[in-house]
């Protein structure tokens, strides 16, 4: 296996207020002051699907803002409620363990912006964040939140799309006393997956050296620290 990747997140320049009041620009905020990294690792043979995975994250006092962006074959959104199993759906996935801890968080999203979130050692044992922290995600979307399941035989090169943008705020991080990012490091990996499509897949940021998918393996992730005053671009 390669070294683990590190990723530096960087501080956002601009006011916290706007992160609530102008979810439209968070996509240009992102794009413009945020890391940028590809989901494209196939770990396993036997699921050569790969579609292209974008993520741009950054942020800014108590907020970790973070945006994916997908092109692939089919999109399939099935799951409207927190806390469902939004892996079986069109998913991307963020795993967090903070430094000095022995467990992780798996924020998991649907296409439709539907979350699971859990912490724990290990993927049997695991609860829930909780249906308050839940709701303190905002999520984005640019699919409507409305069941749906498109599929694209035709050429690859021509997928369908879709966008996500979340705001996690530090009290999800329900086990720790987290008021504000800077300068927290920890191990992380992000995922996209689709259980029930016609064509599962299980990328990942960071390798996995495992038989069979199996994202809960926090001794593949990679290592992440949050900046200060690393914006790539101040925003205008």
């Amino acid at each position: 296996m390669r070294p683990p990747k590190f990723l530096k997140i960087p501080e956002l320049d601009t006011e916290v207020s706007f992160l609530t009041e102008s979810p439209k620009s968070l996509s240009a905020l992102l794009k413009s002051g945020g890391a940028e990294e590809r989901i494209d690792v196939i770990s396993w043979a036997d699921y050569p699907e790969r579609p292209s995975v974008d993520f741009q994250i950054g942020w800014m006092r108590n907020l970790l803002v973070l945006m994916f962006s997908v092109r692939e074959r089919e999109i399939l959104g099935t799951h409207l409620n927190d806390g469902e199993s939004v892996y079986q759906d069109s998913c991307v996935e963020f795993f967090f363990s903070p430094e000095g801890t022995d467990y992780y968080y798996n924020f998991e999203f649907s296409c439709l912006g539907t979350a699971l979130a859990c912490v724990g050692p290990d993927r049997r044992n695991r609860e829930s964040i909780g249906s308050e922290a839940l709701n303190s995600i905002r999520r984005f979307p640019s699919l409507d939140r409305r069941p749906i399941h498109r599929f694209n035989k035709g050429n690859p090169e021509t997928p369908l799309s879709w966008s996500l943008t979340v705001v996690i705020p530090a009290s999800a991080f329900v086990r720790d006393s987290i008021t504000d990012f800077k300068e927290l490091n920890g191990r992380a990996n992000f995922y996209k997956c689709g259980d029930n499509l016609e064509r599962p897949h299980y990328l990942s940021w960071n390798p996995i050296d495992t038989p069979a998918p199996d994202y809960h393996r926090p001794e593949y992730f990679g290592r992440i620290s949050f900046q200060t005053g690393q914006s790539r671009h101040p925003i205008p």
